[in-house]
């Protein structure tokens, strides 16, 4: 799979570095590869203190909920955003891709389009993560399902708490479902029960996706999801990783315009994640330059060696050096 993503990678970047610009269905935007935005952009990463947030948003085809959930990031955390990272793919639609030049234009400096290499739901994604140049990335979506508003909640919670990830509930209140049938409602309540239980963690949602993480901690972990299930792994490895997680309510609605990418049988792929993760151990949850560290911290450090400076974040987490306390349980622009 190494191997499958380097070639592709390669291949894209040879290819836009040819062209300078790609014709995309008949629109020509600017968008890059992965490779491009370590020299393009830089990091903006530093521990224990949130500086700016990367939003990723993947687009297949999204038009009005896509527009509609920009503006209103950029109308209630503007001084926040960085950058808000659109993620696109040969499935995206022309109209789709019209509306993501359109609020490139719109919002200039602000909007980076990313040419998707892995596939699905789970690739944009992972992506999305990778390029981010913030010192926070928020992961949400582009139909309208994840309410744009509760960004600003999101953001004021990481400020407080930099080092932990701050994911959105349906279930930390009443009637946070709009247009969710009743039966999908009540397996999708018993899902999150079941791995609360399973997990031992006091989660109330492990499925929805809709979170704000430290750049660093993604650059840590290693993931492998392409599906739509990256959204349940990208939150039981940190849990597995003792990384604490604060949940704070939000709402669902049912998206008003596209057709979903999700199928029935990718519900089970979940269920074969959770228990993947489950029984695997967690170094191997870790990027092998960090479980290394690990292995010499949980052996040669003593108490009073470790200061928490020059320590990977991960082994922060799991020496107990991450300042804030025990979760409630219950974004400057880049240079073009």
């Amino acid at each position: 799979m190494i191997k499958k993503y380097v070639k592709f990678q390669k291949k894209e970047e040879e290819r836009q570095e040819k062209q300078g610009r790609l014709f995309i269905k008949g629109l020509q935007m600017k968008v890059e590869t992965v490779g491009e935005v370590a020299v393009n952009h830089g990091y903006d990463q530093q521990k224990g203190c949130f500086e700016s947030a990367s939003v990723v948003l993947p687009v297949i085809n999204e038009v009005r909920s896509l527009q509609q959930t920009v503006d209103i990031l950029f109308e209630y955390t503007e001084e926040s955003i960085r950058e808000v990272i659109i993620v696109v793919c040969d499935k995206t639609t022309s109209e789709s891709l019209f509306v993501c030049n359109e609020l490139r234009k719109r919002y200039t400096g602000k909007i980076r389009i990313i040419w998707q290499v892995l596939p699905f739901l789970g690739g944009a994604l992972r992506e999305g993560l990778i390029s981010a140049t913030g010192s926070h990335v928020i992961v949400m979506f582009s139909d309208g399902e994840s309410d744009p508003r509760t960004v600003g909640d999101l953001v004021m919670m990481a400020k407080g708490h930099p080092d932990e990830i701050i994911s959105a509930s349906r279930w930390l209140k009443r009637n946070s479902f709009e247009g969710y049938p009743a039966l999908k409602t009540f397996l999708n309540y018993f899902f999150q029960k079941a791995f609360a239980l399973l997990f031992g963690k006091n989660i109330t949602d492990f499925s929805f996706g809709y979170r704000i993480y430290p750049k660093q901690l993604i650059r840590e972990i290693q993931w492998e999801e392409t599906g739509h299930s990256f959204v349940l792994e990208s939150i039981l490895k940190p849990l597995c990783l003792n990384i604490k997680v604060i949940e704070i309510p939000s709402s669902w609605k049912a998206r008003s315009e596209g057709k979903s990418q999700l199928k029935i049988h990718m519900y089970l792929r979940y269920l074969w994640v959770g228990l993947k993760v489950k029984i695997t151990p967690n170094r191997y949850f870790i990027k092998l330059k960090t479980s290394n560290k690990i292995g010499v911290l949980a052996k040669q450090r003593t108490a009073h060696q470790i200061k928490g400076k020059g320590i990977s974040f991960v082994d922060r987490a799991k020496t107990g050096l991450l300042k804030d306390p025990p979760p409630l349980t219950h974004l400057t622009s880049p240079s073009e």
